[in-house]
């Protein structure tokens, strides 16, 4: 097969370099340049009129498939974008020899997966991390690549991230040195097709002088935003904060009549509500860290979950009692490190306010307590 070439100019000798398309030496040679240039995810080519620009949360990242599980398996890399998508990417060369429908079944086990057993708190953990290896902070990264800088757009970040894991809202991208047509094909069917997720394929041409050469040019190119994907995405473009009124709209009867009374006690007990892209946050000020800490955040299909961080547990015997009492009293809440979701449905509705009301009042005491000591 023929290959392709490019022919780069040089104004100072006036001499014409013939660069000739070269295969890349291996798939770590592929995920090195990608952890080191995020961009060679072309941001502008997926959005035009606002292209993404990405936050790097790591490479390998484990990918649990049951609850308490650390890993079973490792995502090549994960990207978090301006919106807070969180962005699947899996490097191909074109000779792997596994068929198509296997890599793309690959990355659907690590989607469902990461979806339902990730968490807020690992994965600002895994980016924090990646930041510091980097000798940067995730503040630097945030401010550098999405113009964050204060604590309260930092904590709006994370919970358009949690939010958008929750309504699964997340980006997959296959990366290659040649897309195949079988895969092109797959790719752009399941763009069309999937309403919340983004499927597309990014074909990653490198171009040398000669194999032995250091220099390289790389020219990324999108594949599988076709013309109806397109369309059916710019109803899913980015919209701006909800309300109560929109929030309340979007819920069923049980969830509606949930969310008024999460309203109305929270306002009795001087909490704060804050409202994002879907759904809110409740928050508490901590005069410790002059600032307002999150407890939960809400959806309007009915999840909601308290979020327990350090930052206000302060590793708590009554925080730590009451977690392991929703735990082991209520079998409808899921648990993380850092988090209990649970559903409000008909046949737990009743026992759902009962925990919430527990769960929000030994909050309320231990946070006013903090806030007495300062």
């Amino acid at each position: 097969m023929t290959k392709s070439k490019i022919y780069y100019l040089d104004s100072i000798t006036n001499n014409i370099h013939e660069l000739e398309e070269t295969d890349f030496l291996t798939e770590v040679d592929m995920q090195e340049l990608l952890a080191n240039y995020p961009n060679l995810i072309p941001g502008d080519q997926i959005d035009e009129e606002n292209p993404r620009n990405w936050l790097f949360v790591g490479r390998e990242i484990s990918v649990p498939s049951k609850e308490d599980e650390k890993s079973r398996w490792s995502l090549d890399h994960l990207f978090i974008d301006q919106d807070g998508i969180p962005t699947f990417v899996e490097c191909k060369r074109a000779t792997d020899t596994r068929a198509r429908r296997e890599v793309v079944a690959q990355m659907l086990d690590y989607a469902a997966n990461g979806i339902q057993y990730w968490n807020l708190e690992s994965l600002s953990r895994a980016a924090i991390k990646t930041a510091q290896e980097s000798g940067s902070s995730i503040e630097e990264k945030l401010l550098e690549n999405f113009g964050i800088q204060s604590e309260e757009e930092i904590e709006e970040f994370w919970q358009k991230v949690s939010e958008n894991l929750s309504q699964h809202k997340i980006r997959l991208i296959f990366i290659a040195d040649t897309i195949h047509r079988e895969l092109k094909r797959m790719v752009e069917f399941l763009n069309e097709e999937m309403k919340n997720v983004t499927v597309i394929a990014v074909e990653l041409k490198q171009y040398q002088v000669d194999k032995n050469s250091k220099n390289r040019a790389l020219i990324p190119k999108v594949i599988g935003l076709t013309e109806k994907a397109k369309e059916q995405k710019s109803h899913e473009k980015k919209k701006g904060l909800t309300n109560k009124e929109e929030f309340l709209s979007k819920c069923n009867n049980n969830a509606n009549v949930f969310y008024k009374h999460v309203f109305e006690k929270a306002k009795e007990l001087d909490f704060f509500i804050n409202w994002g892209v879907e759904g809110f946050s409740i928050r508490k000020q901590l005069n410790e860290l002059n600032k307002k800490t999150t407890v939960a955040i809400c959806f309007p299909e009915g999840t909601f979950q308290f979020y327990f961080y350090k930052e206000w547990t302060k590793d708590s015997e009554e925080i730590e009692k009451l977690k392991m009492d929703i735990i082991n009293n209520n079998k409808h809440v899921r648990t993380s490190n850092y988090a209990i979701t649970f559903n409000v449905s008909k046949t737990n509705f009743s026992e759902v306010i009962k925990l919430f009301d527990k769960a929000i009042s030994v909050i309320n005491k231990h946070l006013n307590d903090l806030n007495e000591t300062q």
